[in-house]
């Protein structure tokens, strides 16, 4: 995907958007330490 902004950085980094958030590092997505072995079909 492509993100277009427009005005000053700070205010961009800082709305209160799902994107702004994950850019500016506020919200991130954990991964988890331990992944299930693939089984190779689908259920």
């Amino acid at each position: 995907g492509e993100i277009v902004a427009e005005g000053p950085l700070d205010k961009i980094i800082n709305a209160d958007t799902l994107t702004c958030k994950y850019i500016s590092g506020r919200l991130k997505i954990d991964v988890p330490d331990l992944r299930r072995e693939v089984s190779n079909c689908i259920a």
